[in-house]
């Protein structure tokens, strides 16, 4: 359990830092191209930075705790060995990861800090949900249009469009009650919503929020995505109403209903809503904006090659700030100065033989006492046998502890046997 949860705070931590710079280089190119691109493709392309803002972390964190610069030894007829969690390409570029040691009690405690924030922004999800189907419940059924069942409540300040199979639309009773252009502008605003599927999207960035709620960059570019969603949706009904002054007036109207704003449940609705909604009336007012409904393939073809290359950079320099503990170098039992240094294996253990052929890595755990407690496979060789071989050849050898101000301290390394070519 504890070295997942290392391998989870390397990634937690990585992202708040890569995040900011695919969040900083996604908001550098949609404000240069603020007036070519339309409210449909800066979405997307907000979308496809949140996907990198969950991928990239993972895919640069995670194989560097693997590999590494190897010191190996014969041992009983197998190689036997324990690597520095550093990396060939960093190595490359003259770059050192920069190793944090944390005690597995306060890796626990982040981690369960990390979990308790997530299940509290997931309970509001699901508690935004039940709140939906109540309203839906209580909801008078008003027609039945374009595929979508219209409601009315009076429980709502402002529509909702939402349904993940079964989509919906719910309107407060006083707009209904008023009828006429507002009415008929709200509609096709919701139904723009139901057109494009964002209450599926909308789902997956409140999960994705969850999960990443420690993270700024991730919130700013969720209001960002927000507020495109609900342009976006906006330019479709002025298309289809072909008369955005009446439009533009039932947004006002809306405003003056709500106060501005409006609370909605936690699952639907723009962040941030009540400031959006006097943005978009100012967005529908400027004649300069690109009101298009099309997607523009030549933007989102730019974006993702800035990604991939946003990635492979990142590919390279992780090791060099990316969060970890201390990953072990063995070293010789002799010329530790300074009371300070790594756990270091002795290897006592003798590997049974024959072996079949594979190299296996295997995360360990030692005591301040040199007690292996922990010993988890985290590269198989593809070969079962070998693997378990593996594991207790780590959990028997002998350790020297990591030593800290004079102190034993409890130290964790990556343990690798390695059979091929062994006679």
């Amino acid at each position: 359990m504890i070295p997942a949860l290392r391998d989870l705070l390397d990634v937690l931590f990585a992202s708040l830092w890569q995040d900011a710079i695919i969040g900083f280089c996604t908001a550098a190119l949609l404000y240069v191209c603020a007036r070519r691109l339309n409210a449909a493709t800066r979405n997307l392309v907000l979308q496809t930075a949140l996907v990198a803002m969950i991928v990239v972390p993972v895919v640069t964190t995670l194989p560097h705790l693997a590999r590494g610069a190897v010191m190996e030894s014969v041992h009983g007829g197998a190689v036997v060995g324990a690597t520095s969690g550093g990396d060939s390409a960093g190595s490359a570029l003259g770059v050192r990861r920069i190793d944090v040691a944390l005690s597995d009690r306060v890796v626990v405690l982040v981690g369960a800090a990390w979990f308790a924030g997530a299940l509290v922004f997931l309970l509001r999800i699901l508690a935004g949900m039940a709140q939906l189907l109540r309203i839906l419940r209580t909801s008078r059924r008003l027609a039945h249009r374009g595929g979508t069942q219209i409601y009315a409540s009076a429980a709502l300040r402002v529509p909702v469009a939402f349904g993940l199979l079964q989509p919906a639309i719910v309107v407060p009773a006083d707009i209904v009650g008023a009828g006429g252009d507002e009415l008929e502008c709200v509609l096709l605003h919701e139904l723009a919503h139901v057109r494009r599927h964002d209450a599926w999207l909308h789902t997956f960035e409140r999960i994705f929020h969850a999960l990443l709620f420690f993270n700024p960059a991730v919130t700013l570019l969720l209001q960002s995505a927000a507020f495109e969603r609900e342009a976006a949706c906006d330019d479709w009904a002025v298309a289809h109403s072909d008369d955005a002054p009446t439009y533009t007036r039932s947004l006002a109207l809306l405003a003056v209903r709500t106060g501005g704003g409006g609370e909605m449940p936690a699952v639907c609705g723009a962040m941030g809503f009540g400031h959006a909604i006097i943005n978009r009336i100012e967005r529908l007012q400027d004649l300069r904006r690109n009101g298009s409904l099309l997607l523009s393939p030549y933007a989102l073809g730019g974006f993702s090659f800035m990604l991939i290359s946003i990635a492979l950079t990142l590919r390279l320099i992780a090791p060099a700030v990316a969060f970890a503990p201390n990953m072990p170098v063995a070293q010789p039992t002799g010329g530790v100065s300074n009371c300070t240094r790594d756990a270091m294996v002795t290897y006592s253990a003798q590997p049974p033989a024959p072996l079949p052929d594979g190299r296996v890595v295997v995360r360990v755990t030692v005591s301040p006492t040199g007690t292996a407690t922990a010993a988890t496979i985290t590269k198989s060789s593809g070969n079962a046998t070998l693997d378990r071989v593996a594991v207790k050849i780590a959990k028997e050898n002998g350790y020297a502890p990591a030593m800290r101000n004079c102190k034993p301290v409890a130290g964790t390394y990556l343990f690798m046997l390695n059979t091929v070519g062994v006679k």
